[in-house]
């Protein structure tokens, strides 16, 4: 079966409501919020996320370079920098929307403000 074969076999089957991947891709994240971004190889970095079609960038990006936490990234988005976090600032980080892994919103946690806007 060819690709294109298999795509008119998926289209007699339209799902309601469905999200295509790129909007999927378009609801990563809300524009100009904080983020915490996951990416490929390993990369964890925050900055003030904005979108472009296909393209994300980080601006007033940091590379999470030690998370200073025993409970996960999670806490570190919820808290903020701690003590032990380790962020080392850097250019903005421009990346394709299919090489994050995972976006966390932590535009509400004024502690990840703070330190952005003092970049």
């Amino acid at each position: 079966m060819t690709i294109g074969q298999a795509q008119e076999i998926e289209a007699m089957f339209p799902q309601p409501g469905a999200l295509t991947p790129n909007e999927i891709y378009n609801r990563l994240a809300p524009d100009d919020r904080p983020v915490i971004a996951v990416l490929q190889w390993g990369h964890v970095a925050v900055g003030i996320y904005t979108q472009k079609g296909d393209i994300a960038m980080l601006e007033k990006a940091s590379i999470i370079r030690r998370w200073g936490t025993t409970d996960g990234l999670g806490d570190l988005a919820i808290k903020g920098p701690l003590e032990n976090t380790k962020l080392d600032k850097c250019p903005e980080i421009t990346f394709h929307i299919r090489e994050a892994v995972m976006i966390m919103n932590v535009g509400g946690n004024d502690a990840w403000r703070n330190y952005i806007d003092k970049y």
